[in-house]
C-alpha cells in the first residue's frame, strides 16, 4: 500500500515575520533563514526547510506538508483521493521551488485543513545550526513534529487519513470540556513517532491548535523552559506529562495565535502487537493552565 512516511513541513501565514525569526532562533532554537523580507523558513535537521513563515494576516496554518516515497506515489494517492471527490491540484512550480521539493500536490480534507503530499526533499549542504541545544531536534525519518487540528467528523477523517494516506490509529483521548462533557482526540501515527497529527472531533477558533517540536535531549528540553520563562511569551501549559507517549512538554505562546509544544520523549512506537486505546485524560501530571 502506498502511504505517506512523515509529516515532512508546516507554512503559516504570519502577521510578524520579524517576530517569529526571533522567536524561532533565540527561543526555540530552530535554524532561521530569510529566504525574502516577506518569507522566514527554518531548519531543525538535514531537510533544507521545515517550517514556513509567509507575511500576512491570518496567522494560522496554510499548509501541512506530508511526504510521500517518490513521484509514482504521489500520483497513485493523488488519484485515489480525486476518485474519492477531493479536489486535488497540482502545485506551481513556484510553490515546487519555495518548498525546495520535487513534486507536490494540494488538496484539503472534509474539514478544510489544507494538505498537501510531496517527495524529494532538498537536503541541506551543511549541518544545522542549533547553538541552544545539546544535540538538536528529532526529526530525520520520523519528520518534523505533529499537529493538533480540528475535525468534527472522525470517521470522515479516518477514511482520509487512515484509507486513503495509509497513517494508522496510535490512540484516542476523551478530552475534558468546561461544561463537564468531553471531546475525542484521535491520534495518528506513519512511522515510530507515536503520533504526527492528531485530529480533535470539534471545530477550533484556528486551523491548528497548536504544532510540536521534540528534543532530543531532556536537559534541552528544561533549557528551552528556562528561555521561555524568562522571556515575553506566556507558558499556556505548565511542564507536564502525557499519558499516552508519556512524552514531557510544556505550551508556550507564539507571535501568532497558535501555540507552540516543546516536548521531549524516548518513545518508540513499534507497529507488531500495538493496541489502541482511549484515554480519559490529557496528561498524567502537570500541564496546568497559568495561575489566575
Amino acid at each position: 500500500m502506498n502511504t505517506v512516511m512523515r509529516l515532512g513541513y508546516l507554512g503559516f501565514e504570519v502577521s510578524d515575520v520579524d517576530a517569529w525569526e526571533a522567536f524561532g532562533v533565540d527561543l526555540v532554537g530552530w535554524q532561521g533563514e530569510r529566504q525574502t523580507p516577506s518569507l522566514l523558513t527554518a531548519r531543525t535537521d538535514t531537510q533544507a526547510r521545515r517550517l514556513f513563515f509567509h507575511q500576512g494576516s491570518r496567522d494560522d496554518l496554510i499548509f501541512a506538508g506530508w511526504e510521500v516515497a517518490d513521484e509514482a506515489v504521489l500520483r497513485d494517492i493523488g488519484r485515489q483521493l480525486t476518485e474519492a471527490g477531493f479536489a486535488v491540484t497540482e502545485g506551481s512550480l513556484a510553490e515546487v521551488q519555495e518548498r525546495g521539493v520535487e513534486a507536490l500536490v494540494r488538496f484539503t480534507d472534509r474539514a478544510g485543513n489544507p494538505l498537501e503530499l510531496f517527495c524529494a526533499p532538498m537536503i541541506a549542504s551543511a549541518p544545522c545550526s542549533t547553538p541552544l541545544q545539546s544535540q538538536g531536534f528529532v526529526a530525520g525519518s520520523k519528520g518534523l513534529g505533529h499537529y493538533v487540528a480540528g475535525h468534527p467528523d472522525l470517521a470522515a477523517a479516518r477514511a482520509l487519513y487512515c484509507d486513503i494516506l495509509g497513517m494508522r490509529i496510535s490512540d484516542y483521548i476523551l478530552i475534558p470540556t468546561p461544561d463537564g462533557g468531553s471531546v475525542r482526540a484521535m491520534f495518528l501515527h506513519c512511522n515510530t513517532r507515536h503520533h504526527s497529527v492528531a485530529l480533535v472531533d470539534a471545530s477550533l477558533p484556528h486551523k491548528i491548535d497548536h504544532f510540536c517540536l521534540q528534543m532530543q535531549a531532556f536537559q534541552d528540553l528544561g533549557l528551552a523552559h528556562d528561555r521561555f520563562v524568562a522571556s515575553r511569551y506566556a507558558i499556556r501549559n505548565s511542564l507536564g506529562q502525557h499519558p499516552n507517549d508519556l512524552g514531557v512538554s510544556f505550551y508556550a505562546a507564539t507571535p501568532s495565535r497558535i501555540s507552540v509544544e516543546i516536548s521531549w520523549s524516548d518513545f518508540e512506537l513499534e507497529e507488531a502487537g500495538w493496541t489502541t486505546r482511549t484515554f480519559d485524560r490529557t496528561s498524567l501530571w502537570g500541564h496546568h493552565p497559568p495561575a489566575k
